[in-house]
């Protein structure tokens, strides 16, 4: 069993990614945004009351006293995966935007995963085969980018991709990846995505749990095939 800490796991991927590791035997430490936004959390603490560890966290404005007191309750943490984040504006044209809202997106796609990972090292390296995981997007992709627009988004994800790629150089014991899940039917994709949660959750898990130090660094798609920078 691994300890895998997964932040927004009240909703879309994170929730069916908790859920599924949850099944295959691990303990989970999930956090949520808000506590309305936990119904369906509730449940599957019900059916997982042993394995299953929720806790409060907004990763724009993170306490970082009561996070570190949180973990104590934890020698270890085995598998980190920053799930949580936006699609802020949309594509909105670019004479449209309110250039000084990207930092809205910045502060939850790229710093709130820094800061994350920067709080949880210590437990990290308590593991003895720690990994370190990103949702990330295909759209943070610069080489791919052939249609433009989604500034904010594709800004901070280019961002969050960049930071994996030095923390994977600086860290070479903690395996470190980002993963774009596909385009799959959440909150954030919408009803037309071709991919269900659970299908991307079953194969984002074993992404995660088969990562090795050859795969650190790199930027994979949910069926883990490498994609251009």
């Amino acid at each position: 069993m691994k300890y895998i800490f997964i932040t927004g796991v009240n909703r879309g991927i994170g929730f069916f990614l908790t859920k599924e590791l949850l099944k295959r035997g691990h303990s989970i430490i999930g956090t949520y945004r808000k506590a309305s936004d936990n119904n369906y959390l509730q449940k599957l603490k019900s059916t997982f009351p042993k394995t299953l560890n929720l806790t409060c966290l907004d990763v724009k404005a993170i306490e970082e006293d009561e996070l570190t007191r949180y973990l104590n309750s934890f020698k270890a943490v085995d598998i980190l995966i920053n799930n949580a984040g936006i699609l802020d504006c949309g594509n909105v044209p670019f004479e449209k935007l309110q250039i000084d809202d990207l930092l809205h997106s910045i502060e939850v796609n790229t710093l709130g995963p820094m800061k994350i990972t920067q709080l949880l090292l210590p437990k990290l390296s308590e593991s003895a085969n720690p990994r370190v995981f990103h949702m990330t997007s295909q759209m943070g992709s610069i080489a791919d980018n052939q249609s433009g627009g989604y500034y904010f988004y594709r800004i901070s994800k280019a961002s969050l991709n960049m930071f994996n790629k030095s923390f994977s150089q600086d860290y070479p014991n903690i395996p470190s990846i980002v993963i774009h899940p596909g385009w799959v039917r959440t909150d954030m994709g919408g009803n037309h995505a071709p991919i269900s949660p659970e299908i991307a959750a079953i194969n984002i898990s074993d992404l995660i749990l088969t990562a090795d130090n050859l795969s650190s660094g790199n930027f994979y798609n949910y069926k883990g095939e490498i994609l251009p920078w």
